[in-house]
């Protein structure tokens, strides 16, 4: 793997840590970008939301949250 593929994985680790415990009920059914341990944009498709979030200058983790999102 190279260093900064690792570097990518490390920094997506802290954001999907972070991102466990949180409630993402108000983004069910939308794809959202995290990066630094707050979401930085949602839309409706992962070309919106990457757009977005490359315009604020960060490269995130994204996801999409599924409809039948549910908080515990």
């Amino acid at each position: 793997m190279k260093p900064e593929q690792e570097k990518i994985i490390e920094a997506g680790g802290e954001d999907h840590a972070w991102l466990i415990a949180q409630n993402l009920a108000p983004y069910a059914g939308k794809w959202i970008a995290v990066s630094h341990k707050r979401v930085v944009a949602s839309g409706p498709t992962l070309r919106v939301v990457l757009e977005k979030a490359r315009a604020e200058g960060v490269e995130p983790v994204c996801l999409r949250v599924p409809k039948e999102y549910v908080t515990v």
